[in-house]
């Protein structure tokens, strides 16, 4: 059944796409982001991560997987300091 499905996505770029970002990259990608630009899916504008980059850049730092499934905690830490 599979067969019919073209492998459009080579192992390496498969690997690519799946690494963990190093610390660089992400501090890089923050700080290029717009900061009065709309904000993204998540509601915040790139002020947000700017402000917030250092705890972003610390928990990146440990190049734990764990970071990719903060996201309920991290939401819920948001919220608390937001309101």
């Amino acid at each position: 059944m599979y067969e019919v499905i073209p492998n459009v996505v080579t192992e390496k770029d498969n690997n690519f796409f799946t690494s963990i970002p190093l610390a660089e990259e992400v501090k890089i990608a923050v700080f290029d982001l717009n900061v009065d630009g709309a904000p993204g899916p998540d509601g915040f504008r790139g002020h947000f991560y700017q402000f917030f980059g250092t705890l972003l850049l610390l928990m990146f730092s440990s190049r734990s997987k764990s970071f990719f499934v903060w996201d309920l905690f991290f939401r819920l830490l948001i919220q608390i300091l937001l309101c």
